[in-house]
């Protein structure tokens, strides 16, 4: 309508809520007639998913065990002398040294070996094409009892080496579709966002058909990036010598930085993750495995904190001192 003219009578009253609906009419039209050439369109109601048996489904049986990242042989150790029963191993991925970023994962392999727990080689959530033949070729000579891949491409390229996948954190897991869809690609564990609720985490463990992980202590990655305060002065490995860095913010907290030997630059929350005293509700959750992130952290404080939650999940009565955040296990995002 480009223009509309009335005439109307002297002393005519036309009520406001006329002249409403009539616009209202007028834009329900203008709707169908828009809608009219997707009219026969059906949607698909998917069914609600099914409660699954299996591995999944009994992981709330089985005995809740510490899985804990860590970047070197030595903190590889420390976590199996503290009790963890599940060793993820990155390499030192903050440090350009040694080349061979998984040339320690062999003699962690034999450790784990002796002390039955199994050791995974823990790949990055961002693996660009260009650093992926470096990676394959590393682990082709290496011996390992599994993979924890963090994206898709790495996943379909690392399929040749037919061992368990676990799927980390930046799958950002937060329904069970989420979950069957990773199981059925072949997930025997996948690790639940961040983000959800103890209670969400207990529903995803009822219907998942693999048992979940989740992170409860330690460092927690804020963001990741490429951009790389030093670039400007030329790049001489100042990430390397001029280190730690934090960034202050205007209300005074302290967020960790770190670079990473591909050049991202990884900021870390102010406040590390702590579910130390919440254990109890934890293991209501029916989660397989409680994770802490060890990547960061020297050897004393990788043997200590895993040794915390061991007897912690014994039932004793353990407490860490310092500021720590629950994250959203308990407040949620949505």
């Amino acid at each position: 309508v480009v223009e509309f003219e009335s005439e109307l009578e002297q002393g005519l009253h036309l009520p406001v809520s006329e002249l409403n609906q009539v616009r209202r009419d007028l834009v329900r039209r203008w709707e169908q007639t828009r809608l009219e050439p997707y009219r026969g369109r059906t949607i698909e109601i998917v069914k609600k998913v099914p409660r699954l048996t299996g591995e999944g489904a009994n992981a709330a049986e089985s005995e809740l065990a510490v899985a804990v990242t860590v970047s070197d042989l030595a903190s590889a150790q420390a976590a199996m002398d503290g009790g963890a029963k599940l060793i993820y191993f990155s390499g030192e991925v903050y440090k350009r040294a040694p080349r061979d970023l998984l040339g320690e994962l062999p003699k962690a392999w034999a450790l784990g070996q002796d002390r039955g727990v199994p050791v995974f080689a823990h790949l990055e959530r961002i693996t660009e094409t260009h650093v992926l033949p470096d990676i394959i070729g590393s682990l082709n000579k290496q011996k390992f009892d599994g993979l924890l891949v963090g994206n898709f491409g790495s996943w379909e390229l690392l399929r040749e080496f037919e061992v368990p996948i676990h799927a980390d954190l930046s799958f950002n897991v937060f329904n069970s579709w989420a979950v069957e869809l990773l199981a059925r690609e072949g997930a025997s564990l996948i690790t639940a966002s961040l983000e959800l609720q103890l209670s969400q985490v207990r529903e995803l463990c009822q219907l998942s058909p693999v048992p979940i992980s989740i992170v409860v202590h330690g460092p927690v990655e804020s963001m990741v990036t490429k951009y790389c305060m030093y670039r400007d002065q030329g790049c001489k490995y100042q990430c390397q010598s001029q280190g730690p860095l934090v960034l202050v913010d205007k209300k005074g907290y302290r967020f960790p930085v770190y670079f990473d030997r591909w050049c991202h630059m990884h900021i870390f929350n102010s406040r590390e993750l702590s579910l130390l005293g919440h254990l109890e509700q934890v293991k209501a959750s029916g989660v397989r495995y409680v994770r802490i992130e060890g990547r960061t952290k020297d050897p004393d404080w990788v043997r200590s904190t895993s040794d915390l939650y061991r007897r912690g999940l014994s039932g004793e009565n353990v407490e860490i001192p310092g500021e720590f955040t629950k994250g959203h296990y308990f407040r949620g995002v949505l």
